[in-house]
This record gives C-alpha cells, structure tokens and sequence, in this order.
C-alpha cells in the first residue's frame, strides 16, 4: 500500500503510472511548471489559462489569421490558443461592425416612454393640488364654527359639478 495516496500499487506499468501521476500531482499543488506538452509539427501546444481579449486584440488576431495561407492557419490557431469557433464568432461580430457599434454587456436599460417625464410632473401638480385642497377645507370648516360663534352669516356658495 503507498503511504501517499492510500492504495496499493502492483509491480510494473501500473507501478511506475502511479509514482508518475502523484509525482505530476505533487507538481501541481506546490506550483511547479507541469511537464511539457507534446511537439507537433513543430510548435509545442501549450496549455493556457482562460483569458479575455479585448475587441481591438481580436481584430487584429483575426486580420492575422485571414492573411495566413491555408496550411497555416490551424498551426496559427494552436500556437494562440485559439479555437475556429471563436475565430467565426469574431468575424460576425466584425461583420456587423462591432468595433464601433459594439452592444454594451450586462443589463439593458429599459425602454424611456417619452411621456414619462409628462406624466410625472402632472402627478406632482395634482398631488400638491390635492394638499392644498384639505388645507382650504380646513380653513373653510374653522370659519363655518366661527360663523356658529359670532352669529355672522355666510354667504352660501355653490359650486357647480361643471367648475
């Protein structure tokens, strides 16, 4: 039984895989560079870490890819870390001048009705409207019980459901 991992190891291929993959596993967890990646055609294929290109990268990565010849645009794209699918993605988004006209990321703004703003100060007309409206109520009440007190008439006012 290896001490390290907790499971027993045979003799031979398996023996030798074992020690390989905890030693690439020991690598990894202290940061240590990982074995190189095969060679292919010349170019090590590298693996890399996730990374975000800016639209101005991407153009200039694609402006690159179509000048290439046919037989070295896969060794292009390896060699960038690239994939064809982002490559066509770019190119629509080119296509439809996305460099300058790009759409924003994240939430969109939601849509202004051109009455809004209208319609907002109308309610704040109506409520201040209203506010004055009870004041004059009360006002018109106190004089009414001040009118009982003195013995002061009033003058009755009609108001018309037309005013």
């Amino acid at each position: 039984m290896d001490n390290r991992n907790g499971s027993s190891t045979g003799a031979g291929a398996s023996e030798r895989s074992g020690a390989s993959l905890q030693t690439l596993h020991d690598a990894e967890r202290n940061g240590a560079a990982p074995a190189p990646a095969p060679v292919e055609s010349g170019v090590e294929a590298t693996p890399r870490r996730r990374r975000k290109l800016g639209r101005m990268e991407q153009l200039r990565l694609l402006r690159e890819y179509e000048a290439l010849p046919q037989g070295e645009k896969g060794l292009f794209l390896r060699r960038m870390g690239l994939f064809t699918s982002q490559v066509s993605a770019w190119r629509r988004l080119r296509d439809d001048k996305f460099v300058n006209e790009a759409p924003k990321r994240g939430r969109k703004a939601a849509p202004v009705n051109p009455l809004a703003k209208e319609l907002s100060d109308t309610q704040k007309q109506l409520r201040k409207a209203n506010k004055r409206l009870e004041f004059l109520e009360k006002v018109i009440d106190v004089q009414k019980k001040i009118s009982e007190i003195t013995g002061i008439p009033l003058k009755a006012i009609d108001f018309d459901e037309d005013d």
